[in-house]
């Protein structure tokens, strides 16, 4: 069984398509997620690019591969907009014999947790901070617990989810999306037009924008298919040397010409 695990996306459209696009690269098996769909709440600002009916319609084209359950953000008029259930203040599934409960936080937490059996995985949001530790369950025992952080207004520096795959949890960063990542490692190389941006490329070293196998999940898209997609892509012109890390560990340089179209 594979998960996508995420939480606390607060009507962010701009950061469920990048959560989306993950989900689209990982494939699992379901897509969880722990509350606080669309409402942003009194307490947080709005989060970039708030826009809850576009959010409704990306997930409700997904509905039969999402698992919800509550957040304290979570109304009657949300059921009434989603085509999957998100109204239940917890789930469980089994993977073999592991229950892995999941529920939003703010009424079962890891300083108020239900009953589990030993070896369970406990799965919530509300805080916006990451978490994926073993910790005691005060019936005895001990359990995982995890939290993947929030899509759209994280508290802890980075906006995020979780996977779920082999019976381990693994926290992930959800980076730029596509286009604007290749637009951002465009501007950083003083080869296009001279421009004076700041850098949000991996590295660029010398001068030169070294895209190495860490953009492949930015991207979404494997270093042999990088040449063909900045191509399609690029809304700037002029000419660059663009340096690729082989998985073999061989450097190849290449100059691209890019003409407007």
């Amino acid at each position: 069984m594979k998960l996508v695990i995420a939480s606390d996306i607060h009507g962010s459209a701009y950061w469920c398509e990048r959560l989306l696009e993950r989900v689209e690269s990982e494939k699992p098996d379901t897509l969880v997620l722990l509350g606080d769909i669309l409402y942003h709440g009194p307490r947080n600002d709005l989060p970039k690019g708030h826009d809850p009916k576009s959010v409704v319609k990306m997930l409700n084209a997904m509905a039969r591969n999402i698992l919800a359950v509550r957040g304290n953000c979570e109304a009657e008029v949300d059921q009434m907009v989603l085509d999957f259930p998100c109204m239940a203040d917890y789930a469980v599934l089994m993977d073999g014999s592991r229950q892995i409960y999941l529920t939003h936080g703010h009424l079962w937490s890891p300083e108020s947790l239900p009953p589990l059996p030993d070896g369970s995985a406990f799965l919530y949001g509300h805080t916006h901070v990451k978490v994926n530790e073993d910790m005691p369950h005060p019936q005895g025992g001990t359990i995982r617990v995890v939290n993947p952080g929030s899509v759209s207004i994280p508290k802890d520096g980075s906006n995020s989810f979780a996977v779920y795959e082999n019976g381990e949890f693994q926290l992930r960063e959800l980076g730029y999306g596509r286009a604007e990542t290749d637009r951002n490692a465009w501007l950083c190389c003083p080869f296009v037009g001279n421009r004076k941006a700041p850098c949000r490329a991996p590295s660029c070293i010398h001068g030169v924008c070294l895209i190495d196998f860490r953009l492949r999940e930015t991207f979404g898209v494997f270093p042999g298919d990088l040449f063909e997609y900045l191509i399609r892509k690029a809304d700037v012109l002029d000419e660059f040397r663009l340096v690729l890390r082989r998985e073999e560990g061989v450097v190849a340089s290449e100059q691209h010409t890019f003409r407007s179209e």
